[in-house]
């Protein structure tokens, strides 16, 4: 009395819904699969653009403080034939601000920021540390390119200050070149600023070479 034809028909009966449920199912899984790739994909750029803009100064799109010195630990690590550091200050930004107002200040410090960009290489680093104080760290820069660097940024500041009204102020650079291969940020940065504190000493308004980076 078993009647299989009838649990073949009712086998079959089933099967189209067997079919609809796993087609759905799998559907169900791509679906969630893409939204999660979206949603991590949305939230690795919010992080990455974040990251972009913590690391840049408001005021002059260089790179602050904490991007310069990330920058500068990844060029340390590729092998160069010397490293350059070079420090720009600004010469009296305080006396700019009381003056002329922090509008007048702001206005100088991206002066000096587009003077540093107009005289260094793509691959240079530019930095603005804060305050008054300019950084760039150049591999593969020679004592020659460095001054050279200095030499442009001097003039082009100057420039733009003659072409608004009288110059009201200048920048004090110190340099810093070594040919070591194991070269130390933290050294490099410490005499450049020794230079750069002979250069404001001395007149202001121009650079002066630690004396050990000319041997």
């Amino acid at each position: 009395g078993f009647d299989l034809q009838y649990y073949l028909a009712q086998e079959a009966s089933f099967r189209p819904i067997w079919f609809g449920s796993t087609t759905g199912a799998l559907l169900c899984a791509l679906l969630i699969g893409y939204l999660a790739a979206r949603y991590h994909y949305a939230v690795a750029n919010q992080i990455q653009t974040h990251y972009a803009e913590s690391i840049r100064d408001d005021l002059t799109d260089l790179l602050n403080r904490r991007g310069a010195l990330a920058a500068i630990n990844g060029a340390l690590a590729v092998p160069a034939a010397s490293h350059a550091v070079i420090l720009i200050d600004v010469d009296d930004l305080k006396a700019i601000n009381d003056n002329q107002g922090h509008a007048a200040g702001d206005d100088f410090l991206k002066k000096v920021a587009n003077a540093m960009r107009a005289s260094v290489r793509e691959t240079d680093i530019c930095a603005r540390l804060g305050g008054d104080e300019f950084l760039i760290f150049a591999s593969g820069c020679d004592l020659d390119a460095a001054t050279e660097i200095a030499r442009r940024i001097l003039s082009r500041v100057y420039a733009s200050e003659r072409s608004s009204d009288e110059v009201s102020s200048g920048v004090s650079i110190g340099i810093c070149v070594y040919n070591q291969a194991d070269a130390q940020f933290e050294t490099m940065y410490r005499q450049a600023d020794e230079a750069l504190y002979r250069a404001k000493s001395s007149g202001k308004n121009r650079y002066v070479i630690y004396e050990a980076a000319i041997a």
